[in-house]
């Protein structure tokens, strides 16, 4: 299969909803390394060759971003932004070069 039959935006918001929505609980308890499977073994059923090792070099960023996908701050002005998310899976599905720092997804007192 190729990429072509998720092209680009839509098969990038696929991936960051699905990690994106059911993160929410898990990400509480830790559950960084239980939704990197998950995505794994989604991203395995379109037929791409990913395993474990693609996380690793980013693995903190890749939780930061899931934190940020779903951390919302009203009286902050603060709202979720799967935008991390997007750059993450662009990454690896798209080979976008995207920096991952996670300094660029630090809320500062001003909320943003």
């Amino acid at each position: 299969m190729t990429f072509g039959v998720l092209s680009g935006t839509m098969g990038e918001k696929r991936e960051r909803t699905l990690c994106s929505g059911v993160i929410e609980d898990e990400i509480r308890e830790g559950g960084g390394s239980w939704i990197k499977s998950i995505a794994v073994k989604y991203l395995k059923t379109f037929g791409f060759h990913i395993n474990h090792d693609a996380f690793a070099a980013h693995s903190w960023y890749f939780r930061n971003a899931l934190v940020r996908a779903n951390y919302n701050d009203l009286t902050r002005g603060i709202h979720a932004t799967t935008e991390y998310l997007e750059y993450f899976f662009g990454n690896l599905l798209l080979g976008t070069e995207h920096e991952l720092k996670n300094r660029y997804l630090v809320i500062n007192e001003t909320g943003s």
